[in-house]
């Protein structure tokens, strides 16, 4: 029966791999977030852009425009954290390129420590078959 020594780290690697998958899913969850933010933040600012239609209130007006300079702060600040979560959508999806890679690694490993397993069985089967057949031909001869 094959055993493979080096199964406990296979599993080991397997499991970073599956980690990594759920640290990538995690960060592509906070990039929708963020991007759900910003949308948020146009949403509010094109709500209340000035509308100069009737009279004009300068107090009004200069609120509107305060108002508006802090939603175009929040939007350049959100665009920033976009940006953020977006580089570490990047650092997660390398991470996990490279712990699929060292999974994959013992994985071949593994396949052919299998592979030459069966071979040496086969040949010790045929072997055990040749000194069978010869046993069997020595008694029938003798």
């Amino acid at each position: 029966m094959f055993h493979f020594r080096l199964q406990k780290v296979l599993d080991y690697k397997s499991f970073v791999e599956d980690e990594k998958k759920l640290r990538l899913g995690e960060a592509n969850q906070m990039r929708l977030q963020e991007e759900e933010k910003l949308e948020g933040f146009k949403q509010e600012k094109r709500s209340n852009q000035i509308n100069t239609h009737g009279s004009i209130d300068i107090a009004a007006l200069s609120q509107r425009h305060r108002f508006l300079a802090v939603m175009d702060e929040r939007i350049k600040h959100q665009y920033q954290n976009l940006l953020q979560a977006e580089d570490a959508i990047r650092q997660k999806q390398t991470e996990l390129a490279d712990a699929v890679r060292e999974r994959k690694v013992f994985d071949k490993i593994k396949e052919r420590r299998r592979e030459q397993y069966e071979y040496e069985q086969n040949l010790r089967e045929l072997k055990l078959m040749d000194e069978v057949a010869t046993a069997s031909f020595v008694r029938r001869k003798g």
